[in-house]
């Protein structure tokens, strides 16, 4: 009799260790579910977000929470993962270029001044050639980039050449919560 009830027990054991191994897989889907809705549409404004990345830590379930099912699983997950990008002071990103605009020293001043007028990062200048020609370097958002050629050739005649290549996202001021 005590051989039957150690197998038994030893078979108890086997059963809560295979349902305690299933609970992931049963609800590993439904939080992969989750977490793709609440990456496509963000907690801050409903944009996708990048870049971004989940630890999940100390998870736990109900005892039987298998046998419920994992729809269940979905909202809340993904109510989870929205609290949790909205405390963790999300802010919002927007592209930068690096923009390089080649003139003759005559209206460099001319195309200096507009870049500054468009709040662009430091300005560097050199000499091109033989010194008939200034390079200005600098980055800045894309937003004010919009339209700086048509700007460039008002302000400073038309042999001014601009170039622009995107850098990086950085951060738009004032957007990060708390």
């Amino acid at each position: 009799a005590t051989g039957s009830a150690a197998a038994s027990a030893a078979a108890r054991r086997r059963r809560m260790q295979d349902s305690a191994a299933a609970e992931p897989d049963a609800y590993g889907g439904a939080v992969v579910v989750a977490c793709r809705w609440a990456t496509k549409e963000g907690g801050l404004c409903e944009e996708p977000l990048r870049g971004v990345r989940f630890a999940l830590r100390g998870a736990s379930l109900p005892h039987g929470a298998v046998r419920r099912g994992g729809g269940l699983a979905v909202g809340a997950a993904r109510r989870c993962l929205m609290a949790a990008q909205l405390g963790a002071q999300p802010g919002l990103q927007e592209p930068s270029f690096w923009v390089e605009v080649l003139c003759s020293e005559g209206v460099a001043a001319a195309a200096r001044a507009e870049l500054e007028a468009r709040h662009a990062g430091e300005i560097s200048e050199e000499s091109v050639g033989c010194g008939a020609g200034v390079r200005l370097r600098t980055e800045m958002p894309l937003v004010q980039l919009l339209g700086l050629d048509n700007a460039l050739a008002d302000a400073a005649g038309p042999g001014v050449r601009l170039q622009a290549a995107f850098a990086r996202w950085a951060a738009v001021p004032d957007s990060a919560e708390g």
